[in-house]
């Protein structure tokens, strides 16, 4: 068996190999990207993703008026005081302006651009919880096993796994050149008393015997 390449050995950290990898490259950027818009909506000069027109439902993607007065802090609505602070400073580099209507708007006119940007927070918010949770049961979970000497005592087995607690089985290997015998151990699986017969196997110049399997 060839070994594996240097960038691929085991040591090398998982940030090393995404590095030199240019689609790799490319998705952690994009992905960097989005986190970063995601994060610095309020510093953004869009309209107010909640912000009703009416008169405007379901415009279609304009550049006719891309850069038009009409933002007012009280049109987010109530926030988090840090997403207040940083639409505060938006407001002292923009002012009152804000992008037209570039991607159109919905059925209540309100602007689509803006809905996408700041609904970007929420998926970003939901996915690192997601991942919190997630890391900290399986930390917990394998801590608890490994002090408990293995998963057996923390979790009853499904039940695609109630045949491990039959007795090991030995399937026998047979050259077919110089007659040498060999045995494989198949652990958990139920033999010839479940009525299902045993099974020859034969692969190129090797003949393999197993027993019943349930």
């Amino acid at each position: 068996m060839s070994s594996a390449p240097k960038d691929e050995a085991p040591r090398s950290s998982a940030w090393t190999r995404l590095a030199r990898h240019p689609g790799g490259r490319v998705s952690l950027l994009l992905v960097l990207g989005a986190a970063l818009l995601a994060v610095a909506a309020p510093l953004l000069p869009l309209a107010a993703p909640a912000e009703v027109h009416l008169e405007r439902a379901l415009a279609a993607p304009s550049f006719d008026d891309p850069w038009r007065s009409g933002f007012a802090i009280e049109d987010l609505g109530p926030r988090a005081p840090l997403t207040l602070a940083l639409a505060r400073a938006r407001v002292a580099l923009f002012g009152d302006r804000e992008c037209g209507p570039l991607l159109g708007t919905d059925e209540l006119g309100r602007c689509v651009l803006s809905r996408i940007v700041w609904g970007s927070r929420l998926s970003l918010l939901v996915g690192l919880v997601a991942t919190a949770i997630s890391l900290l049961l399986g930390v917990l979970v394998g801590t608890l096993a490994g002090f408990s000497g293995g998963h057996k005592g923390l979790m009853p087995g499904v039940p695609g796994d109630q045949g491990r607690g039959v007795p090991d089985r030995t399937s026998s290997f047979t050259s077919g050149e110089n007659g040498g015998t060999f045995s494989l151990i198949v652990p958990g699986q139920r033999g010839s008393k479940t009525g299902i017969p045993d099974v020859d196997v034969v692969l190129d110049r090797w003949s393999m015997r197993t027993p019943g399997i349930a």
